[in-house]
């Protein structure tokens, strides 16, 4: 499962090769370049040095919030009008926050259990990592769907 999710992670990095050849270049944030190429990089190291099944949860939920998210963009690509709809954006949004809170979680687990046979670097790399990439999400949800809207 771990090389195919390591694809996938790079599959889901040509985003950004289309924001580019369409112009987009305001979608290319520092959010959306340090996501993706830290998921590529993450991908990488625990294939390499963690591939047991702490991560497979993790990969499962991730997975999930993705076919939610690609959903919304096929719907968007077949008909403009979905893409109006900021409303489905601003739950996607959320629904990638949760699942960074529960991924944080779940990392917590070999740090706080002793009995727990993860590698406790792969957790201590990963918590921080969840923490910040939350806090972008939130930032960006914040600046997009609150501030926008008052």
């Amino acid at each position: 499962m771990g090389f195919q999710y390591y694809y996938l992670k790079i599959y889901d990095f040509l985003d950004t090769i289309f924001f580019v050849l369409r112009k987009k270049y305001n979608q290319v944030t520092f959010l959306h370049m340090y996501h993706h190429i830290g998921m590529v990089y993450i991908g990488l190291m625990t294939m390499k040095y963690a591939p047991v099944a702490q991560g497979v949860m993790v990969i499962t939920l991730n997975c999930i919030v993705h076919s939610i998210m690609y959903f919304y963009y096929l719907l968007a690509c077949i008909n403009t009008d979905y893409k109006k709809s900021v409303w489905w954006k601003k739950y996607i949004t959320q629904i990638q926050m949760v699942q960074f809170i529960i991924s944080t979680i779940h990392f917590m687990v070999p740090i706080l259990d002793p009995r727990c046979t993860y590698p406790m670097l792969a957790s201590i790399i990963f918590v921080p990592q969840n923490v910040f990439i939350f806090y972008m999400f939130a930032k960006f949800y914040v600046k997009s769907y609150i501030k926008k809207n008052q």
